[in-house]
């Protein structure tokens, strides 16, 4: 008998997301400070983590991270945080 593992494995990278109807505008402004041409540039300098692959249990750990900010401070979360796999 020949048994073989069926392990589920994808491809992940770190991504994110404004929510609850905000905008990059003023996240653009504040890195432009900073040299950066816009905020997808520094999240992909700073932030983003190279991608990589996971399998079984710990694809679901990641799958599962997900972490919301409030960046106004106004009681709403604005950013989502989160692995994107496929």
């Amino acid at each position: 008998f020949l048994f073989t593992s069926c392990k589920k494995c994808e491809d992940c990278e770190m991504a994110y997301e404004m929510i609850n109807g905000a905008t990059t505008a003023d996240l653009d402004a504040g890195v432009s400070l900073l040299g950066y041409s816009n905020w997808d540039a520094y999240f992909d300098a700073t932030i983003k983590q190279p991608g990589s692959e996971y399998c079984g249990d710990e694809l679901d750990d990641v799958k599962d991270i997900s972490e919301e900010t409030d960046l106004d401070a106004d009681g709403t979360n604005d950013f989502r945080a989160y692995w994107d796999c496929k």
